[in-house]
């Protein structure tokens, strides 16, 4: 096991000294972790690494109060679509860490046709003052544009529109959905994005000088991750041995595209 943790922490400072490591990423919602996980990532970058978690919802509470509890400062509220939902996730996570000593970070994910028809509207919204960061998720934004293609043309114009709306507001943005080795140099060139995140990681594209290898790193980073959770905690040894085969699956079909 600590052989395990050890071989972990050293993929992460590589990461981060080598290939633009920026934060680890984690979530309460899409990404099925509970408090218990999330610690572990968390602790593996050995506090010289932020992490991101994404909560349950605009108004997850119970997430908040936990992951102030692990020290977790940054704070991305999902599937944001509406001023209302954007505004109560900011107010409450703001009350919730009111007395914390560290900053908070507040992020929004931004990953449905809704919310880049909404963009205007959550601009010009006070509460948008308090976003440092915008992820863009295309696996659901290309879903609910009803393509099942993240690199569909369609799919590349909503998101450069996106990318363009929000960087002229004057915040950061990220690019995530199905980011594989294959794909991450085309994505680092079709967008002017700042960032761009896989499941547990989020690199600094000013950092990078081969992103291809900067993302397959990350996600073999992922699947060690996943393999040691199956030691920790076998209870859910299934939940992780599915995350490693489509993690795996991801590395494969870059191996195939590279090589065609």
């Amino acid at each position: 096991m600590q052989n395990a943790i050890a071989q972990l922490k050293e993929q992460v400072q590589i990461l981060r000294n080598q290939h633009g490591l920026r934060s680890l990423k984690a979530g309460t919602e899409w990404e099925d972790m509970d408090y218990q996980e999330i610690q572990w990532l968390y602790e593996l970058g050995e506090q010289q690494l932020p992490i991101l978690v994404k909560v349950a919802g605009p108004e997850a509470k119970v997430d908040l109060r936990n992951l102030k509890e692990i020290g977790v400062t940054g704070l991305l509220g999902p599937m944001i679509e509406s001023t209302y939902a954007m505004e109560k996730f900011i107010s409450i996570a703001q009350e919730s860490y009111k007395d914390s000593a560290n900053p908070l970070m507040l992020a929004i994910n931004l990953e449905t046709i809704h919310a880049h028809d909404q963009l205007d509207t959550l601009i010009s919204s006070p509460a948008f003052d308090a976003v440092e960061l915008v992820v863009i998720g295309r696996l659901d934004l290309s879903l609910s544009m009803g393509i099942d293609d993240v690199d569909d043309p369609r799919v590349l114009e909503v998101t450069q529109n996106m990318i363009d709306t929000v960087r002229a507001a004057g915040k950061t943005v990220s690019i995530g959905g199905f980011v594989n080795p294959a794909s991450a140099e085309s994505i680092r060139e079709s967008f002017n994005a700042n960032y761009l995140n896989t499941i547990h990681t989020l690199f600094d594209l000013s950092q990078i000088d081969n992103v291809t290898d900067a993302v397959w790193k990350g996600i073999e980073f992922e699947i060690a991750f996943f393999e040691y959770l199956k030691m920790r905690n076998p209870a859910r040894s299934d939940f992780y041995q599915n995350r490693i085969e489509t993690s795996q699956a991801k590395l494969d079909k870059a191996a195939d595209l590279m090589c065609s």
